[in-house]
């Protein structure tokens, strides 16, 4: 005895596990073989509708393509956040509060430095004979500051705390802050 070609509305909702009113809508969208009334080509319906349940998968999910992309992309997204959750617990990667307190104390290291400025260079720009005199005391004076920011080391209290017993553990010299 060979392969069933064709079945009933009954016996294809069986073998598909759906109710027959599906098998009929499925028939109305096209989705389902028939071969005539109330019979259906059983391999060529099968085939139809695991690429139409394939389909529908992929568009509730709201991706484009087959079921298979959608689960590479999704394994690859979970991939992804593995690694970030490994690179947290490795203290690679710096809470974003961190940042912040280390940004606003750079930032205020700036600014004090500018501040300062207009006293420290006020005396010496009123004794100047030229313009170019006072922009090349302005230019060091700006240069000087930002070298001072860019050599300087800050850490937030906690960082400098572990970062200290870490290097000091290692016996090595303190690292910058950010990595």
């Amino acid at each position: 005895m060979g392969v069933q070609r064709e079945c009933s509305t009954s016996e294809l909702a069986i073998y598909l596990g759906i109710t027959i009113q599906a098998i009929a809508r499925l028939s109305d969208k096209g989705v389902l073989s028939r071969t005539s009334r109330g019979r259906y080509d059983l391999p060529g319906s099968i085939r139809s509708y695991l690429q139409y349940r394939e389909r529908t998968a992929v568009e509730r999910a709201g991706g484009g393509g087959s079921l298979t992309s959608g689960r590479a992309r999704k394994l690859a997204l979970e991939c992804a956040k593995l690694e970030a959750e490994q690179k947290i617990r490795e203290n690679s990667y710096i809470s974003l509060e961190r940042m912040e307190a280390h940004w606003t104390a750079v930032l205020q290291i700036l600014r004090s430095a500018l501040l300062a400025m207009p006293r420290k260079l006020a005396p010496q720009i009123g004794r100047m004979r030229s313009a170019e005199d006072a922009e090349a005391l302005l230019r060091r004076e700006v240069h000087t500051a930002l070298n001072k920011l860019a050599v300087t080391d800050y850490r937030p209290p906690d960082a400098a705390r572990a970062g200290a017993a870490a290097d000091d553990a290692a016996g090595r010299l303190p690292q910058r802050c950010i990595a």
